[in-house]
């Protein structure tokens, strides 16, 4: 036997033992899912295909079993095509296979299996030739070297269509399976067919199992690579043994030919098995050092190093604490979950009235869709729910078919449905006791504040739809407000005649209750700006004294002079300040309208400004006293407050929608000050307010 042909048996042997442990690997990773059957059907057909070659090629058992078994070879071809084109044709869509589909590959496998060991086929007088197999062929030869390449042109057809069709993770997974078949597919059939048939030479015909290692080193890559058929792990430990056991034989045979060739060189037998024991010894000794620093390599490679499970906590208690947005809240976690724990892929699912109402996802490649069974199945579950440990029943298939590996309920009282997913971990190890352990003390603070985002953004959504609403009735009535106003202006002048003194009370009440409705409109659409923070503040320099303060007293002299109320000034501070003269005009006509208001007549409101010297700057200090009836001390604190007005204030002034004291305090604070209340020992209230000096 020459050398070739021993080195064309050792690597049928190589490749059956490959393809074998990697069909098995598959299976057992998940053994209800058609994809991994199929695969492993696949796999283990390609196998058995080597196998029955180098029977054929060794001629083991004499020429009946050297007939039989090059007969089986063509045998496990037909499984081997059969097999990749059904699951070319399925894949990623198993849901929509159907059963008749089945049938018509099962029974056509098998007619045809039967036929390739009858003498239709292969007659015999196999002779091996530098482990060529040459031999008489059968009068279904040539049918059957078309339709294997025929089923082989529709396996790669089916994959460049869906090539076109899938995006994402399942694209570059069909693109590898593309690529790895079609090297060793198209030039096995060349080279064991098309040249043998219909040519007469059969020199090559070995070489098909050299052809099946690119396809075999290719799915490896896309299993480790992108989580192909979900043995992710099971390769990387394959990997790690396999480049140990390569370093220490190259290590072992190298250190052997050194030291025989150059130290020991024309040495006896002795000389050399000592040596031999020697770098047997340091094999033995380096073995599991070596194999120890590749699986920390692997791990970090595929991501099977331990996270830290309180630091972890301690992330996700902070994305709950700071989160006041629910798609903020569920993103954050979800990511925070995903990159520690290294998930593929994970949702939390919000269900009401058996819809889902807020779906926050990561590493899907297109947003998941579930429908209302299966909802109503992951809503159903009261505890965690782990793939790997659930019986055979009907959550479990819903759980692979979505790709779900754990299943965690956030319930409270108000919320019984929404729940958190989780699909695989990168490392391809199941969920492990501390991963189910941090779940648990997770998902109770999870719910609870997912239910409080809720509440929160519901409070948001009505105060939202209050604002439009005061929006859109002001906007709606201030045009009526106006044309009445000036009607009423125009009447009270005289431009439509004379009127005698009752109507023209009449007219003065009403048209002073269109203007205090006019204010309070104006009030409302200032509050909602200052809401939503759309003031804009324009400074230029002023004199306070004269063109703030005097141009209040000038607008509410009317007022003044119906109450019989006498103003005292005093200015300390009689320089220009920069301020937005509008707004502070505004604040303190607020304060004086208010001290006018609930006065008593012919009582005195005192107004003084004076200079404030501080270490961070100087300035300006604001007080207006009146001689009214002062603020309840349990009102204090909520004066400053939109729409509040105290028990007191409501009986003396009936109208007002209490939000001229609110506005004052945001005008003057957008300045960099401070406004403030004090009740004085006298009958009275004393408002003031600084503002900085710059």
């Amino acid at each position: 036997m020459s050398n070739l042909v021993i080195f064309i048996l050792i690597l049928q042997i190589l490749v059956f033992i490959v393809n074998s442990f990697l069909g098995i690997l598959v299976f057992q990773s998940e053994s209800k899912s058609r994809f991994n059957i199929l695969f492993c059907v696949f796999t283990l057909s390609l196998a058995l295909w080597n196998l029955a070659l180098f029977f054929t090629i060794a001629a083991i058992g004499g020429p009946v079993m050297q007939l039989w078994c090059s007969r089986l070879a063509f045998s496990f071809g037909v499984i081997l095509f059969n097999s990749f084109l059904y699951f070319a044709s399925i894949y990623p869509n198993v849901t929509r296979v159907r059963l008749w589909l089945d049938i018509v590959i099962g029974l056509g496998t098998a007619a045809i299996f039967y036929l390739t060991l009858t003498p239709s086929l292969i007659k015999g007088n196999i002779v091996i030739i530098n482990g060529a197999i040459t031999g008489e062929v059968g009068a279904l030869m040539p049918i059957f070297s078309l339709y294997l390449p025929l089923f082989i042109i529709i396996s790669l057809v089916t994959l460049i269509w869906k090539l076109f069709k899938y995006r994402g993770v399942v694209r570059v997974r069909i693109w590898y399976t593309l690529i790895g078949f079609v090297f060793f597919a198209v030039p096995m059939i060349i080279t064991n067919l098309i040249l043998p048939i219909f040519f007469g030479n059969f020199s090559l015909n070995n070489l098909g199992p050299i052809f099946s290692l690119p396809m075999v080193a290719t799915i490896a890559y896309v299993m480790v690579r992108h989580r192909f058929m979900g043995i992710r792990q099971a390769v990387a430990r394959l990997v790690t043994y396999f480049f140990v056991i390569t370093f220490l034989g190259f290590f072992y045979a190298a250190g052997v030919w050194v030291m025989t060739a150059l130290i020991v060189k024309g040495s006896g037998v002795m000389d050399n098995l000592w040596v031999s024991i020697l770098f047997a010894v340091v094999a033995s000794f380096s073995f599991q050092p070596l194999r120890s620093s590749f699986e920390k390599t692997t791990n970090r490679m595929f991501y099977q190093h331990h996270y830290d499970g309180n630091r972890l906590l301690y992330n996700l208690a902070l994305i709950m604490s700071s989160s006041l947005r629910l798609k903020d809240l569920t993103s954050g976690l979800i990511n925070q979950i995903m990159s520690e724990m290294h998930i593929a892929r994970g949702a939390f699912i919000l269900v009401g009235d058996k819809r889902i109402s807020h779906l926050s996802y990561g590493g899907y490649e297109q947003e998941p869709v579930f429908t209302e069974k299966e909802l109503s199945s992951l809503a159903s579950q009261s505890k965690i729910v782990i793939f790997d440990e659930l019986p055979e029943n009907s959550l479990k298939k819903v759980m692979r078919d979505l790709r779900i590996k754990a299943l965690l309920p956030l319930r409270t009282k108000k919320a019984h449905n929404n729940i958190l997913i989780l699909g695989e971990k990168l490392s391809g190890e199941p969920y492990s006791v501390q991963d189910v352990s941090l779940l648990e003390v997770f998902a109770p603070s999870a719910a609870v504040a997912i239910n409080n985002t809720v509440s929160i953004e519901q409070i948001i959504r009505l105060d939202d739809l209050k604002s439009e609403f005061i929006t859109v009735v002001s906007h709606q009535l201030r045009t009526p407000l106006s044309v009445a106003r000036w009607n009423f202006e125009l009447l009270l002048d005289g431009s439509f005649g004379e009127i005698n003194k009752e109507v023209k009370n009449f007219a003065t009440t009403t048209y002073q209750a269109v203007m205090d409705l006019n204010k309070g409109l104006n009030n409302l659409m200032l509050s909602l700006e200052i809401e939503e923070n759309k003031l804009i503040i324009k400074f230029d320099a002023v004199d306070f004294s004269r063109d703030i303060i005097d141009e209040v007293l000038k607008s509410c002299q009317k007022e003044l002079a119906f109450k019989g109320i006498t103003v005292d000034k005093s200015f300390g501070f009689k320089k220009e300040v920069k301020i937005d003269s509008r707004k502070i005009l505004e604040a303190v006509k607020a304060l004086l309208s208010n001290a006018i208001e609930y006065s008593p007549a012919g009582s005195r409101i005192k107004i003084t400004t004076s200079l404030l010297r501080k270490d961070k700057g100087n300035e300006l200090l604001f007080t207006i006293c009146d001689q009214g009836s002062g603020i309840p001390e349990e009102n204090k604190k909520f004066i400053f407050q939109k729409f509040f007005r105290g028990e007191m204030a409501k009986k003396i002034s009936p109208n007002g929608f209490g939000l001229s004291l609110f506005i004052a305090r945001s005008f003057v604070e957008s300045h960099g000050g401070v406004i403030w209340l004090e009740n004085q020992k006298t009958p009275g209230a004393a408002f003031s307010f600084t503002l900085p000096l710059k």
